[in-house]
């Protein structure tokens, strides 16, 4: 499956500083979010998984970063400062921070924000495309082995739906709502986002088909699952206990859309447009 230039753009770096030198601990990526009262004005916001942000918040002594590649090459760190990440409103489960409204430059930045508005895989979306069970899914992120010495560059994994979220899988913490993934997640791809290609030809029962091919963003990775190995195993890999045995976890898109339509996120967008729109306004003579 070969996958859209374009979608490599849109991972940056999660980063710890020790003050002089960055370190990519995470994954994090762009969407662009209609404003309401506003048509035709998108916000863009920062989205990641939660445990990124607080691990790489106990990691640093100098401030969270997002290294942003730029277009005339080398890549620049941002600090984060003290803005606030916002998470799930009702369900601390949902491993998801969301920051923005963020101003983001692309007349200088090699960096995109994807539409959610056309893009998200919502409840509805994956009833009308049929997305189940097999179809092939994609994600873009941090190799931590390998980031880039001057720049960020994202590595993709490509697997496939494994399971729906029909029910809550039990995981530490407890309950989560999550798609399961066949495609192995390592450390430094939690808070990647996550495509499913609906194909070429879609159609259920004796409804014509829908011939076409459409990329939807699916979720969020937020883990893996690490199995035992056997005692012989064990004996002959005496530095690993465990294998990660392939099957990621996946925050639904549905979820992410609650924490970025929460209300206090909703009141954020309209004041930056409120003020944008001022700051573009003509002047009067």
């Amino acid at each position: 499956m070969r996958v859209p230039d374009a979608v490599l753009k849109c991972a940056v770096f999660v980063c710890s500083s020790d003050g002089a030198n960055l370190k990519p601990e995470g994954t994090a990526f762009f969407v662009a979010v209609p404003i309401e009262g506003h048509p035709g004005m998108n916000a863009t916001h920062l989205v990641t998984a939660a445990h990124v942000v607080d691990e790489t918040k106990l990691r640093t002594m100098d401030g969270i970063l997002v290294r942003l590649n730029l277009k005339g090459g080398g890549s620049e760190g941002i600090k984060l400062l003290d803005e606030p990440w916002f998470r799930h409103p009702t369900d601390p489960l949902v491993d998801i921070a969301v920051l923005g409204p963020w101003k983001l430059d692309t007349s200088e930045n090699e960096v995109m924000a994807f539409p959610i508005a056309i893009a998200a895989a919502t409840k509805e979306v994956i009833k009308a495309r049929g997305i189940g069970v097999g179809d092939e899914v994609f994600f873009t992120g941090l190799f931590e082995h390998h980031a880039g010495r001057g720049r960020n560059l994202p590595i993709v994994r490509i697997g496939n739906i494994a399971m729906m979220n029909d029910e809550p899988i039990a995981d530490k913490a407890g309950d989560l709502d999550a798609y399961l993934i066949e495609a192995r997640s390592i450390g430094g791809l939690s808070g990647s986002p996550v495509f499913v290609r609906t194909g070429t030809t879609r159609g259920r029962g004796g409804e014509a088909p829908i011939v076409s091919e459409v990329i939807h963003w699916l979720g969020v990775v937020e883990g893996h699952w690490d199995g035992r190995l056997s005692s012989a195993d064990a004996a002959q890999e005496a530095k690993r206990a465990a294998v990660n045995m392939g099957i990621a976890t996946v925050t639904p898109a549905s979820r992410v859309l609650e924490v970025i339509n929460q209300p206090e996120l909703v009141e954020a967008r309209r004041r930056y447009a409120k003020a944008l729109v001022g700051h573009t306004a003509p002047t009067l003579d």
